[in-house]
């Protein structure tokens, strides 16, 4: 299968669901990205084991490398605190739609803070 150049395609395009080879998970995680020494707020849209796809106001460039610190809110079930995930990536495409933008992006390494 041919992979579409650039940053074509819709969350729900067939071809960009063929070529996921994870279940995505439709979380929607507050997220903040740290790229260039830029700071985005975004929210999540899914996450899989090995990658994830925000929504967010501004758009890095294609294989650019980013940070982003997604905060996981508490259930009640262990107190107030709230449980945040670092994690280090890369961009591999990115897409406008319906006035959003939108950025899928590889975890290359996570921690749990």
């Amino acid at each position: 299968m041919k992979i579409p150049a650039g940053g074509g395609g819709t969350p729900q395009s067939n071809i960009w669901q063929d070529l996921r080879s994870a279940v995505r998970f439709p979380l929607h995680l507050s997220a903040l990205i740290l790229v260039g020494g830029q700071r985005i707020e975004a929210v999540t849209v899914n996450i899989s084991t090995n990658g994830i796809l925000l929504r967010l106001a501004e758009v890095p460039e294609v294989e650019s490398e980013l940070e982003f610190l997604l905060e996981v809110p508490n259930d009640g079930t262990y107190g107030e605190a709230t449980a945040a995930i670092h994690c280090v990536g890369h961009v591999i495409r990115s897409f406008e739609q319906d006035g959003f933008y939108f950025i899928a992006a590889v975890i290359d390494d996570y921690r749990f803070q």
